[in-house]
């Protein structure tokens, strides 16, 4: 087939769902073009500092092509390009795949015209993307103002809705009128966010030489986290966790990845500076896949306190899982297998069981177990095949 993606913004070095999805399509035989802007979200400018160029260009490791267009309208997020709908049907695609509609993007496609295409719209609303913006009321409403009435035109106009969270059906259901209600829920199909198994895997070779070249003994205690650093995730309770848990005589270190240079990162290193055991954390700032999932396979276990990507790239190299009990994230980890969850109050517990089964279990064998459970699951080659066998099906 010829799949057109169409996304707001399309950083392959970052490797969100849109870049996996557009290079497994492709590896599953089929042509790829990704329909896209020259822009990078406000949030990783100070990441990614090379300008993206305008124009089509093709992918030569991974096989897509990606046309990126010039926007008349870039803030935050949104961002709003003239021609899109032309050039998407230049490219006479069999399945049009629509990523983002709160970045205002792939409004012309939601035109209800006739059409020689399969429409599929993927969705991962969840409460932490919709409460980020509760603090700036008038930023709500108008950003409400834009984008509701874009979910109710994919709803309505979509040949399928793929929800990656189990909360994002309800959330949705919320923001669009009552009579489509019901078509949303007949049109979604549950999916997940996933891994790149090329990418994130298990070396047990490269377990024991991670964990020599940060001079950490493979019989102690290793959590991780990789995420950005800011102050709504509250690293604060983590690391004192971490501190008073040493405190006992026993030994665990953290390693923290996605660390900006601004006041957070500064202030978040020097409260971990004056840690009575400050030496077993280890502070990283935002790293490529390669060493990122180095680290990760120099752990033991890994923490996120939000719904993130970096959550299933740990899982892909076998480390079992703490998250936050949310609906978010409630279909991830199977309890007390390939992780735990905590209340909103229970951290500590939740953290001390992990601990206290890791300590008594055989590491390596529990990694091996679950990398394979994992890569089953949440690949994204499993992830890409579901879609395009659920998308081709007759209704």
């Amino acid at each position: 087939m010829k799949i057109a993606i169409v996304c707001g913004h399309f950083l392959p070095t970052m490797g969100y769902m849109e870049v996996y999805l557009a290079k497994e399509f492709f590896k599953l035989g089929h042509e790829v073009n990704v329909f896209t802007s020259d822009r990078v979200p406000a949030y990783l400018n100070a990441i990614l500092q090379e300008p993206l160029q305008q124009g089509v260009k093709t992918n030569a490791k991974d096989g897509y092509t990606i046309t990126r267009l010039k926007p008349w309208f870039s803030v935050g997020q949104m961002v709003i390009c003239n021609g899109l709908e032309d050039k998407v049907l230049e490219f006479e695609p069999n399945l049009v795949l629509v990523i983002g509609l709160g970045k205002l993007f792939p409004k012309p496609l939601l035109n209800g015209k006739k059409r020689a295409y399969q429409l599929i719209t993927l969705l991962g609303d969840n409460s932490d993307t919709h409460e980020s913006s509760k603090r700036k009321p008038i930023l709500d409403t108008i950003k409400s103002w834009l984008k509701h009435p874009l979910y109710a035109k994919a709803v309505k106009y979509s040949d399928h809705i793929f929800s990656y969270t189990p909360e994002t059906v309800s959330i949705v259901e919320k923001i669009i009128p009552q009579k489509l209600r019901p078509v949303l829920v007949e049109k979604s199909i549950n999916i997940s966010l996933g891994f790149d198994i090329g990418k994130f895997f298990l070396s047990e070779e490269e377990c024991k030489s991670g964990r020599e070249k940060l001079n950490i003994p493979e019989d102690d205690l290793l959590l991780i986290t990789a995420t950005r650093i800011i102050e709504e995730k509250r690293f604060e309770n983590v690391i004192n966790f971490v501190d008073d848990y040493n405190k006992t005589g026993k030994v665990l270190h953290y390693v923290i990845i996605g660390f900006f240079e601004d006041d957070y990162g500064k202030q978040l290193k020097q409260f971990i500076q004056e840690k009575e055991f400050s030496s077993r954390f280890l502070c990283f700032p935002f790293l490529d896949h390669e060493n990122v999932r180095e680290l990760y396979l120099s752990a033991d276990f890994a923490y996120f306190p939000s719904a993130v990507i970096s959550i299933f790239e740990a899982m892909g190299t076998g480390l079992p899982i703490v998250l936050p009990n949310r609906a978010n994230v409630s279909h991830i980890v199977n309890e007390g297998e390939t992780g735990w969850y905590f209340n909103e109050n229970e951290f500590v517990p939740a953290i001390e069981k992990a601990v206290h089964h890791l300590s008594q279990t055989d590491r390596p064998k529990l990694k091996r177990k679950l990398a394979e459970i994992n890569k089953t699951k949440y690949s994204y080659s499993k992830i890409a095949e579901g879609i395009i066998t659920d998308s081709t099906l007759p209704d």
